[in-house]
């Protein structure tokens, strides 16, 4: 029996270990190994083989995958499946895939984990998309969330909120940004007012759009006071007077274009 479970140890597995013929149980589980998984274990008596959570790439070696008694594989009384009875998941799930115990496990196996997960039955080792699991093999833990038949990597969710978080404040700003130019366009200056009354238009100083008397109510009493109508009211005003109305505030504005446009010709 060979059994260093979280000891820290690292550095490949060493293929003597297949020189070992007597060997039944070899457990190097949760250590910093690193490289591949001897082909020469072959050759010990393993009965039990842990190597879950270290850092073991590559693949289970074929020649092993075959090899009957290794954590119950080839025991054709625990199932009837050989892609399950024979199979490399036996000895360490691979890369991208996990399960509690870091390998697949035959329904009537003595295992904790399986009833753990759902009761006695074959435990089967899962897709997992997270960087360890997809270097390294024999993983027993994976951060993917799962939602249905989706798998999204942990990473991928912290990386969107690192990057939501990042563009709140921009967003802000834009909003707030916005809000006050809509403000400050209420009022748009469009000429200068001399101070001496509504809709006289000489340099000096700035008006807005709500200095020039060309509101409904205030139509009558712009026409009437050149003498082309009486003081209407909302109810008599009509189509002709509206287009009368419409033409006499053209020639004012022409006439006072000059003033706000300097020499120049309007059209």
């Amino acid at each position: 029996v060979i059994a260093l479970p979280s000891l820290g140890l690292k550095g490949p597995i060493l293929s003597e270990i297949g020189h070992l013929s007597s060997l039944k149980t070899l457990d190097l589980s949760n250590n910093d190994l690193t490289g591949f998984v001897p082909s020469d274990i072959r050759f010990t008596s393993l009965v039990n083989l842990d190597l879950r959570n270290n850092k073991l790439e590559g693949v289970v070696p074929p020649m092993l995958c075959i090899k009957e008694g290794v954590n119950n594989n080839g025991d054709t009384s625990l199932s009837t499946d050989f892609n399950l009875v024979y199979a490399c998941d036996n000895f360490m799930c691979a890369r991208g895939s996990w399960s509690p115990i870091g390998r697949a496990a035959l329904k009537g196996e003595e295992v904790d984990e399986i009833h753990e997960v759902g009761g006695a039955g074959t435990l089967q080792c899962l897709p997992c998309y997270d960087d360890a699991a997809k270097m390294y093999m024999g993983r027993d833990s994976c951060s993917d969330v799962v939602l249905g038949s989706m798998h999204i990597r942990m990473i991928d969710i912290r990386n969107a909120i690192s990057k939501t978080l990042v563009a709140l404040p921009i967003l802000v700003f834009i909003v707030g940004f916005s809000i006050v130019i809509i403000k400050r366009r209420k009022t748009v200056p469009i000429g200068v007012d001399t101070g001496y009354g509504s809709g006289t238009i000489l340099p000096g100083r700035k008006t807005s759009r709500r200095d020039l008397d060309l509101t409904t109510s205030g139509r009558s009493l712009s026409l009437a006071s050149a003498g082309e109508f009486e003081d209407y009211s909302d109810d008599d005003w009509t189509a002709a007077d509206s287009e009368r109305g419409a033409q006499r505030v053209k020639e004012e504005m022409i006439e006072l274009a000059p003033a706000i446009h300097g020499d120049k010709e309007v059209i």
